[in-house]
């Protein structure tokens, strides 16, 4: 075979992390996302260069999944920290913050790489032991029965995004409103024998509607085009059969996975020879055993059929002559939701289909209800914890950004139930992580010059860059501004400000304004030669549990964050050279 154009000669170009150029592509991504930092961070807008939609963003997970990376340094970053939003749900901002300025500020290092990695990985450590130490004091009890710690969490995550900045009183009633929907999501009685197939939330947008009108529905609303919503509400009446179940009626479903438009090719094992009418009969023999299956159905009094695709429009006709009602083009996503709230098993065969009283599954109503100008069927269970969180916006990527950030709290929420753990957010335990560190590292210099043959100066500059990234994001929450100062009593980082009483950037913390001169300032490089301990200790700093705007972040999510960024920075910082052929 010839080729359709001439071979091109390879055109292959060879770097390393410390070029000029990887640097450079590093400062400006840091920036970028720096620049997202926060509730006071920047909105951006991303486009490809070809056109297309227009996505405005300041959250992690939309930036990196909105754009398109060329570098390979930057697309390994990038890559590691969509595994981890993936898993986690949040602080991929941290995470890539924490690498990329890591990976930057240590080029300007002038020992050995492998040495540098190695000091790296045992401050971590250091910090990893701390802060699952049973003795850390900077943890925060995530206690259930308390939903005040839980209701600031929830709304550290909204008010962390600035695209969705709002005034205090919204805010509020947002967590409150997601909040209840994941307490409403929490079984009465959990069986430990039963699967769960979803989070028990489904989370419904309406754009061109307030804010104020999102609200929490029990059960699932599931779109239906077949009932004109010019017509407003209609009533319906399905099939019911007493089954035992809390004393009442109940409506059995079906639930299909598979094709029911006749397509299905289990249904005919044959080949055949095309001549005239041929598929016409095809199709006729494939809609006469679905329609067998419908029989089925029909003894067994199933009221409802939920199909995740398309129904054959003959079979429609079946389904409706036997007092039927059918849900098609469900799509997969829906799946699970209807699983826990029917409790039906999927069937995901045409033919098999001999033992499907073991397959169904049951709801106590069917409501027809009409949202923004379209029709949807509301099914409900009273014995169900599943709920659809209705959230309504005006703007469409603002409701884009909430859904997100939604989603993200349930993720979080969940990862409470097995680590009831919370850490305060605002820079404040990364400042605290900074200078235990610190003094960590002080109290056994003796250790890591002796038994690890470093040099001390070579320590000292390993933790002056390490801290620099733990500084360099508590002064970024604040918009970048260098009036950050710390405590010398709980670490705590604060901003100066003209109120009286001044609290610490997580609200944990409180001290009289007069106090807040004494502290000295966060800076950004700490010089080695300064590394000190404090010796004040007459400074009026007392806890404030009660403060209104707690500001959270996750445990299980923050420390993975600083985990796999620390790591993603020694892989970058090791790597010989970048290979790429251009061509």
């Amino acid at each position: 075979m010839s080729r359709l154009e001439q071979s091109k000669s390879s055109d292959v170009v060879a770097y390393n992390a410390g070029s000029p150029t990887s640097l450079k592509s590093f400062s400006d991504f840091l920036k970028l996302l720096s620049s997202c930092v926060g509730p006071g961070g920047k909105i951006h807008m991303l486009r490809n260069k070809c056109g297309g939609s227009v996505t405005f963003t300041s959250s992690s997970g939309r930036i990196l999944s909105g754009m398109s990376l060329s570098r390979p340094e930057l697309k390994l970053v990038e890559t590691a920290v969509q595994a981890h939003v993936k898993q986690h749900g949040d602080c991929g901002l941290f995470m890539a913050y924490m690498c990329l300025h890591l990976v930057y500020t240590s080029n300007s290092l002038h020992f050995n790489r492998h040495s540098l990695v190695n000091l790296f990985e045992l401050f971590v450590k250091d910090i990893l032991d701390y802060l699952n130490g049973a003795g850390c004091q900077l943890c925060v009890k995530a206690d259930f029965s308390d939903l005040k710690v839980l209701l600031a969490y929830v709304r550290s995550i909204i008010t962390s995004k600035a695209l969705l900045r709002s005034a205090d009183h919204v805010s509020d009633t947002l967590s409150q409103l997601i909040l209840q929907a994941f307490v409403e999501s929490i079984p009465d009685l959990p069986d430990e024998n039963k699967v769960r197939f979803s989070d028990g939330i489904n989370v419904l947008c309406f754009e061109n509607r307030h804010l104020k009108e999102s609200r929490l529905e029990k059960g699932l609303l599931l779109e239906y085009p077949e009932f004109s919503a010019l017509h407003g509400v209609k009533e319906v009446k399905l099939k019911t059969v007493s089954l035992g179940i809390e004393g009442d009626f109940v409506i059995q479903v079906a639930l299909f996975i598979c094709s029911l438009s006749g397509d299905a090719e289990e249904v005919t094992d044959a080949t055949f020879e095309i001549y005239s009418n041929a598929v016409e009969k095809v199709d006729k023999s494939v809609v006469l055993k679905i329609a067998e299956m419908v029989n089925r159905l029909e003894n067994l009094n199933v009221g409802l059929v939920l199909c995740q695709k398309v129904i054959h429009p003959n079979l429609k006709g079946i389904l409706k002559a036997k007092d039927i009602m059918y849900v098609e083009r469900i799509g997969s996503q829906m799946i699970p939701y209807l699983q826990d709230l029917t409790g039906a098993k999927q069937i995901c065969s045409v033919v098999l289909t001999q033992d499907l009283s073991d397959k169904l599954g049951w709801v106590r109503s069917v409501d027809h209800v009409v949202e923004s100008s379209k029709s949807y069927l509301r099914l409900s269970k009273p014995s169900s914890p599943v709920v659809t969180l209705i959230m309504c916006d005006l703007w469409e990527s603002r409701l884009s950004e909430m859904k997100v950030c939604i989603k993200t709290v349930f993720h979080g929420l969940h990862s409470l139930c097995k680590e009831p753990k919370l850490l305060p957010g605002g820079g404040c335990w990364q400042t605290h992580c900074s200078y235990f560190l610190r003094g960590q590292v002080l109290g056994k210099m003796d250790h890591l010059v002796k038994e690890r043959h470093y040099s001390e100066s070579q320590v000292l500059s390993a933790l002056q860059t390490f801290r620099s990234s733990f500084h360099h994001w508590a002064t970024s929450l604040g918009g970048g501004s260098l009036n950050v100062v710390v405590d010398p009593t709980s670490f705590h980082c604060w901003r100066l400000d003209n109120s009286k009483l001044a609290f610490c950037c997580c609200g944990m913390k409180s001290s009289p304004r007069e106090c807040l001169e004494t502290f000295d300032f966060i800076y950004p490089f700490e010089q080695p030669s300064s590394v000190a301990s404090h010796t004040r200790s007459t400074v009026s700093v007392v806890d404030n549990p009660a403060h209104p705007h707690l500001v959270l972040d996750s445990f299980v999510a923050a420390t993975q964050a600083l985990q796999k960024g620390i790591f993603s920075a020694n892989l970058l910082l090791s790597l010989g050279q970048f290979v790429v052929n251009k061509n």
